[in-house]
């Protein structure tokens, strides 16, 4: 055979193909007078052939669910193959239901109650759309936005870089805005220079990654911070304790992200992103209401 492949190597169905045309024709086998039905004895060769014709099927079906799907979803629906299996807002504010449906993710950018730019994306979430909308407003307006206010649904790392590169001011809640506002969550780590300190005013070691702490971001790094077994916050702590016998926790983090953290909470928390955080909740929400309710247009067309 000129086809070999290791156990977890991927086949494209060309590839199968060409393997088969050389079965066929090494093996000698007739394809067009192989037995069927019940009762029928097969060769050995034939029965390779025809469990090998139903894998081919089967890996046509699966790059062409590849193909609908793309690169960035997990799933799709059979009739409408541009959109992607979600749960809708409605269904799960209500808690009637939990079923998904075919649906898009629609964005919009509102500044003084006016939409100046929309999308509608395949995303689930909306961390990924960030970036995407400020090229479009950037692609018609030939400039970027002064300063950009958004709730925690867009505060990833990825788009605090954005806005730092772009020279945008940095109005965007992060993650664990809601638990640090009501004190449920409270901040945790704290960045000064190039050091790293825990609420409990303990100051990280960096250590490097072993066998047991896989690094999980490329600009994640590694800390040690000692005294945990007698903390008084280590209830609240996320980072895991080793053993209970260790006086130890270790936690990743990215130091960086936490500095555009630190920059966007001193925003969100000074009197302008009050007002800011304010106009958001009034200006897009209410664009979304006023398209959905008093324009009767909830859904896409």
């Amino acid at each position: 055979m000129g086809y070999e492949w290791k156990s977890n190597e991927l086949i494209k169905t060309i590839e199968l193909t060409h393997f088969l045309e050389d079965y066929i024709s090494t093996k000698q086998i007739d394809i067009h007078y192989i037995p069927i039905g019940r009762g029928k004895r097969l060769a050995q060769e034939q029965k390779h052939y025809k469990l090998a014709y139903q894998y081919f099927i089967k890996l046509l079906e699966y790059e062409e669910k590849e193909k609908n799907c793309g690169e960035n979803r997990n799933s799709y629906y059979k009739t409408d193959k541009d959109a992607t299996a979600m749960i809708l807002k409605k269904d799960y504010y209500s808690k009637l239901s939990h079923d998904f449906h075919a649906g898009y993710n629609v964005q919009v950018l509102v500044s003084n109650l006016l939409i100046l730019m929309y999308g509608v994306f395949q995303d689930r979430t909306d961390y990924y759309t960030f970036i995407p909308m400020n090229n479009l407003y950037f692609k018609y307006y030939r400039k970027n936005p002064k300063n950009i206010c958004a709730d925690s649904g867009y505060g990833i790392y990825t788009n605090y870089k954005y806005l730092r590169e772009h020279h945008i001011g940095n109005y965007v809640k992060f993650q664990t805005w809601s638990g640090e506002a009501s004190g449920k969550s409270p901040q945790l780590f704290y960045t000064f220079n190039d050091g790293v300190m825990c609420l409990d005013t303990c100051i990280g070691e960096e250590i490097s990654f072993n066998q047991d702490n896989h690094q999980r971001n490329k600009d994640g790094k590694l800390f040690k911070f000692m005294g945990c077994n007698n903390c008084k916050y280590a209830y609240k702590c996320k980072a895991k304790l080793k053993h209970k016998d260790y006086n130890y926790r270790t936690v990743e983090l990215i130091p960086d992200y936490e500095l555009l953290k630190e920059e966007a909470r001193n925003n969100l928390q000074s009197p302008k992103g009050i007002e800011m955080r304010i106009n958001r909740s009034i200006q897009v929400e209410g664009s979304f209401g006023q398209i959905k309710n008093n324009m009767n247009y909830d859904r896409i067309r």
